[in-house]
């Protein structure tokens, strides 16, 4: 049992169509449109957190539609930045060789379990909240940065309806991973009542009574479960990823 790491695609599938009219210039919004389709493109063809690539924070569409354009690839540079500190703090825990049967079962295993596992639900919390950070910031650089109020409001309008279609998908993410955690920490309250009847051999763990099998199994199954959940999630939020860079290059088009 290990903690998923949230792909990068979710986080950004909020913002992929986003302020589509009101633009001051029709050609300049084809640039940006091309730009941020590109980097789209690429990061949600990253398969893991190390390929993700890194984004040219400048724009050569100019006016407002440049200005979308480098409040995007500010977002996107923040959330690569993230996405890469919360798997370096996630694999610092160890949370599964911390819950793996062999540590769990030696002396203050149960102890260092629940405090791997309390570090992870910390990271959760953190990542969060910042993921939500993120969008508040790329409001507020919108709304600095460009002077047409018609320009801000189509932005808002295309943020505020992006986050109530796919924003749920960042949540999912979190609350999966968040369900694991639980999970584990019932996991571990199981195993300490049981304690003395129960080993860890290798990777496995062996029980004495079937009841205290029994109960193991149903944690296993619940964190499997969790576990599928997730990574439905991220493979439909790929989906929608590839989705919006297709129509976002289908608009850079004459």
């Amino acid at each position: 049992m290990r903690r998923m790491i949230a792909r990068f695609a979710v986080a950004l599938s909020v913002f992929a169509l986003v302020g589509c009219d009101g633009w001051d210039d029709e050609a300049q919004f084809r640039i940006a449109s091309s730009e941020i389709s590109r980097d789209l493109a690429l990061a949600n063809g990253a398969t893991d957190v190390n390929q993700l690539p890194q984004i040219d924070p400048a724009s050569r569409a100019s006016g407002s539609a440049g200005a979308f354009s480098r409040a995007f690839k500010a977002f996107m540079i923040h959330v690569i930045a993230d996405r890469r500190s919360y798997r370096q703090e996630s694999d610092a825990v160890g949370l599964a060789a911390a819950t793996s049967p062999v540590s769990v079962a030696s002396p203050g295993g149960l102890a260092r379990a629940r405090a791997a596992i309390a570090q992870s639900r910390s990271i959760n919390v953190k990542y969060r909240a910042l993921n939500q950070q993120r969008i508040a910031e790329v409001r507020q650089q919108m709304r600095n940065s460009v002077d047409r109020s018609s320009t801000v409001a189509a932005f808002e309008k295309g943020l505020d309806g992006s986050l109530a279609s796919q924003g749920g998908t960042v949540a999912e993410v979190f609350n999966s991973e968040a369900t694991i955690l639980d999970e584990l920490d019932r996991t571990l309250d199981d195993l300490e009542r049981s304690k003395g009847r129960w080993r860890g051999v290798g990777n496995r763990r062996m029980f004495e009574r079937d009841a205290d099998l029994a109960a193991f199994d149903g944690h296993v199954r619940a964190v499997q479960v969790a576990t599928a959940a997730e990574q439905a999630v991220m493979a439909r939020a790929r989906q929608q990823t590839a989705a919006s860079a297709g129509q976002l290059h289908d608009l850079s088009k004459p």
